[in-house]
């Protein structure tokens, strides 16, 4: 799992929390921009989930701009919790995958706990939502995130993860690089998801961010 996919575990009761909502949006308001990971040069070397990240980023569509901000470049395990907020140049879904220093791949948005993933054009929207927050744990090291905004809800299915608590796990390593390695329906990458049953003009359209996060002791 990745480091910062540990769920917090939900209060016998639930109350109102005007002020911890106030100070998100304050928060969304003066992040300063998330520690970027330009898209590399596209590469004939032996498949790394890092490159097809890189894909994606290759294969989003003109003009449809995500961007990530985040208050914090490291996260300390035990008293930090993963915060970032997005925005996107046009209404949308947004997915995150979430590629952990042990070398596992997770979707953290959606997931079970969470499910709405809407966004809409100019809106800043704070990640992990507060009914939903994920404390840092183990392991140490570089979180790498890839955000996907994309213009119809997708499906992942194809990709043959599992549901692990709350997120899915994905697939890596030999098994990931035999269905990168297929033909792709149109633009993108497998990490993509395919849109569910879709039949509108901007089935594909989606625009994509990533940046990284440093877990620390």
């Amino acid at each position: 799992y990745p480091a910062v996919a540990a769920p917090v575990a939900a209060p016998a009761t639930t109350a109102p929390t005007p002020a911890a909502s106030a100070a998100d949006t304050a928060m969304a308001g003066t992040a300063p921009a998330a520690v970027a990971v330009p898209p590399a040069a596209a590469s004939t070397g032996p498949f790394t989930v890092a490159g097809e990240f890189d894909r994606v980023l290759q294969g989003q569509t003109a003009g449809f701009n995500v961007n990530v901000s985040t208050p914090k470049s490291s996260l300390r395990i035990g008293r930090d919790r993963l915060k970032f907020t997005v925005t996107s140049s046009r209404d949308g879904y947004v997915y995150v995958l979430v590629l952990g220093p042990d070398g596992s791949l997770v979707r953290v948005v959606p997931n079970s706990a969470a499910k709405a993933n809407r966004i809409t054009a100019g809106q800043t929207l704070t990640l992990p939502p507060a009914n939903a927050p994920l404390e840092t744990a183990e392991p140490t090291g570089r979180e790498d995130f890839l955000v996907v905004v994309s213009a119809q809800p997708r499906q992942f299915d194809g990709l043959g993860g599992s549901e692990q608590d709350t997120f899915l796990t994905l697939p890596t390593g030999p098994a990931l690089a035999r269905l990168a390695a297929q033909p792709a329906p149109r633009q993108g990458s497998v990490l993509t998801g395919v849109p569910a049953g879709c039949t509108a003009a901007d089935c594909w359209d989606y625009g994509a961010a990533r940046f990284e996060v440093e877990v620390i002791r």
